[in-house]
């Protein structure tokens, strides 16, 4: 390589010298598909060769450093640790396109579809379960009576709801009608302002006493102020 490269090798030298990092590289080529010529061989250590080169006294590493520090010690050749490749596990019957059937069920509050709503509805589909839609199925206007209990079809009811035993409203058979049930009480019956009567509840099972009076207040008959009709 001096031989070849004597010009520029000198002013290279104290870089080298220096700890410069250094790459060299070669090519097989048996069966002469490149069309390179060989070049001559050095015969021994030292000969000028004019077409050739001569590398010795080198190590080969796939990893680590073998440069050594300022202090003098050298630091140990550690193999860098490769973290396995893990396909994520992928159920074969289950299509990730697929959405799954539709469910409609009760929404557990009737008012996520409104305060005017009756009857609430929650769809989603099977492998999305949450994104869901809300319907409201129903605006009618019910007379609210007692809550009811547990023993009832409590069916058209949500967790969070307040259900009371209805009928609908202007229905002379009352508690016979047949859409007599139990079901949640609208937001709007329950939140609006309120216009209160003298009169007390005759006892705190009806309407929506049961669930409670905040402050300890008596517990008396009302409808939603400015209301066309007492409902």
């Amino acid at each position: 390589m001096e031989a070849e490269c004597e010009d520029y090798l000198s002013s290279m030298s104290g870089l080298l010298k220096g700890e410069m990092g250094f790459i060299m590289s070669n090519w097989a080529d048996p069966k002469g598909i490149a069309d390179i010529a060989p070049a001559d061989k050095c015969s021994a250590t030292g000969n000028t060769c004019t077409s050739g080169s001569v590398f010795k006294s080198f190590a080969v590493r796939t990893s680590g450093s073998a440069e050594e520090p300022a202090n003098g010690t050298t630091d140990p050749v550690v193999d860098p640790v490769v973290d396995p490749v893990v396909d994520p596990v992928v159920d074969p019957e289950v299509d990730p396109n697929d959405a799954g059937e539709l469910i409609c069920e009760v929404a557990s509050s009737v008012s996520l579809c409104g305060a005017d709503c009756a009857e609430c509805e929650a769809s989603y589909f099977e492998n999305l379960p949450d994104d869901v839609t809300y319907t409201c199925n129903s605006e009618k206007l019910y007379q609210y009576t007692n809550k009811c209990p547990s023993s009832m079809d409590l069916s058209l009811c949500g967790a969070d709801d307040k259900c009371l035993y209805s009928y609908p409203w202007g229905d002379r058979r009352r508690y016979r009608s047949r859409e007599a049930g139990c079901r949640p009480v609208p937001e709007r019956l329950i939140t609006n302002e309120m216009q209160f009567y003298r009169n007390k509840c005759k006892n705190n099972a009806y309407g929506l006493c049961p669930f409670g009076c905040i402050y300890n207040q008596v517990c008396r008959l009302s409808m939603v102020k400015g209301a066309a009709s007492k409902y």
